[in-house]
């Protein structure tokens, strides 16, 4: 069938190469006539995105009203496994909202920085109690077992803005077990090294039972945006591991385990009480 060729379809075809020759496509630029700014397509994204997230929080709020409830002591029971689990999906809209205000009012740093915070600072036993328990629904899915070890004298530790390293170092080590294709397991330990002459140190590591790291993938760049060995992956979890890593003074290395499996390896100096962060 024949007919007129619209503008665009036009355009794609005087970009096309002819048959046999080799050199690559070039595509136009981004802000071309007509094309939405990339900014300006994220912060209307953000726009959206908060108000659904207020929507959602609201509904969720009613359902906790409803758990706590004047309940049988029995009732109540049976429900504590879903009021925990509705807490923790709370929790992390909150972080949610809190990331989308810093795009809408232009905070520094943008919308990933791990400096953006408005809640009431937490322990580092509470950013990670919660964040195994944001990824415990994947880690079942992944048959992943997770598994958490606190040192007694890390649990009065600041968070700081540690958060975002923990969940992206869980999410990234369950994934690599669930490429196994059999069950495995994935450690969080925290503990304190005292022994550094510029003070105590928090070194944190998280260990997964996966296939190893990617022996295509040189050691040097799993930290770069963009750069992943996954199929569906973004190649930003470490990058943004490693920035906030870097901003609290400290180190981050990938490396594989003795045991099989990899260990993500964070250190840094424990936190003094500026800015101890909210889940997030």
């Amino acid at each position: 069938m024949t007919g007129p060729m619209t503008d665009a379809m036009e355009h794609h075809r005087d970009n096309e190469p002819s048959p046999g020759d080799r050199r690559p496509v070039r595509r136009p630029a981004p802000g071309v006539p007509g094309m939405v700014p990339v900014a300006d397509k994220l912060t209307s994204l953000a726009h959206d995105l908060n108000n659904l997230l207020d929507g959602s929080m609201r509904q969720l709020a009613m359902a906790r009203q409803s758990l706590d409830a004047e309940l049988s002591e029995a009732a109540a029971r049976e429900l504590d496994p879903v009021r925990k689990q509705v807490n923790t999906a709370y929790q992390a809209m909150e972080r949610m909202c809190d990331i989308l205000h810093a795009t809408l009012s232009g905070a520094p740093g943008g919308a990933g920085s791990p400096t953006i915070a408005r809640g009431t600072p937490i322990s580092l036993a509470e950013a990670a109690e919660h964040a195994l328990a944001v990824v415990a629904p994947l880690a079942a899915e992944a048959l992943a077992t997770l598994e958490g070890q606190l040192q007694e004298g890390a649990q009065r530790v600041p968070a700081g803005p540690i958060y975002p390293l923990i969940l992206n170092g869980l999410r990234n080590a369950i994934e690599a077990v669930e490429r196994s294709g059999k069950p495995g397991k994935v450690t969080l330990s925290l503990h304190l090294d005292t022994t550094e002459d510029d003070g105590p140190q928090v070194v944190l590591e998280i260990r997964d039972t996966g296939p190893g790291l990617d022996l295509d993938l040189p050691p040097g760049r799993v930290f770069e945006p963009g750069v992943t060995s996954k199929s569906k992956g973004f190649g930003l979890g470490l990058a943004i591991s490693a920035e906030v890593a870097r901003d609290m003074g400290g180190t981050l290395e990938l490396t594989p385990s003795r045991e099989g499996g990899a260990v993500l390896r964070a250190r840094y100096p424990v936190p003094q009480d500026r800015g101890a962060q909210s889940i997030g």
